[in-house]
């Protein structure tokens, strides 16, 4: 009789101590791939007014800097019934987007958008792990319970791995730049055959060089490709207004 008492204590104690919880460090936050920034021309006209820059040199802008960061979208519900000590607790995470937390060494996360409460009703947050790593699938769920003191995140495996399908999401993290014009050609008119510009050389700060500045004067051949310093560009028509011409390689 003893035997059999001192039997039923030990294995109510031992369910008793048993989990299939287990506790897990979140990795650092997923900083995403930076994407190669492109530098953009600026607009160059084919058509200047009087007084107007037909076009400079330098008047680039870089495009805004992005990050690409990735995402996973499931298939179907993710389910976890996890036995805890004496409890049953289960989560049931109906399918969304996740976009990736990072890896650590117990896999990589993928963090549920909204919050999400146990069966209990006790309010969590966290998302899916894949304990190898993979993107096609997660086994593990983690979370915490908001009404903890601690920060602690817990994990336990899926009733079922739930299946992912990896995409990503692009973000922009910082403005456009421009750099600053170098130099500029502006259309000065037409008299007696011959075509007027003025040239004109900036500092980085964008101050005007005097020393860099320059009348040109051309023959007026309609048609022709002219040429100034490393501009090269054809004028199909000159006026005492405007003066129309296609950019063949700038300042």
């Amino acid at each position: 009789m003893k035997k059999t008492l001192l039997l039923a204590l030990f294995t109510i104690l031992f369910y008793g101590c048993t989990t299939d919880i287990v506790n897990v460090q979140k990795p650092s936050p997923d900083q995403g791939t930076q994407l190669p920034r492109e530098t953009i021309a600026d607009t160059q006209k084919n058509i200047a007014a009087v007084g107007e820059d037909m076009f400079t040199g330098g008047n680039l802008m870089l495009a805004p800097a992005k990050t690409s960061f990735l995402t996973v979208s499931m298939n179907g519900p993710a389910t976890a019934n996890i036995s805890h000590k004496l409890n049953k607790i289960s989560f049931t995470l109906p399918p969304t987007t996740l976009r990736s937390e990072g890896t650590s060494g117990d896999g990589r996360f993928f963090r549920y958008p909204k919050l999400f409460k146990t069966s209990d009703g006790r309010l969590s947050q966290g998302g899916l792990l894949s304990s190898d790593g993979r993107t096609d699938h997660a086994d593990k769920i983690y979370w915490r319970w908001l009404d903890s003191r601690g920060a602690t995140y817990y994990t336990a495996r899926l009733s079922s791995p739930a299946k992912l399908n990896a995409s990503s999401i692009t973000e922009v993290v910082s403005d456009a730049e421009q750099y600053p014009v170098r130099s500029e050609l502006i259309y000065s008119g037409i008299l007696d055959g011959k075509i007027r510009f003025l040239y004109r050389e900036f500092t980085i700060a964008g101050t005007l060089k005097p020393s860099f500045t320059q009348d040109v004067t051309l023959d007026y051949l309609p048609g022709t490709e002219y040429g100034f310093k490393k501009s090269r560009f054809v004028i199909h028509k000159a006026g005492p207004a405007t003066i129309e011409y296609t950019l063949v390689q700038g300042l």
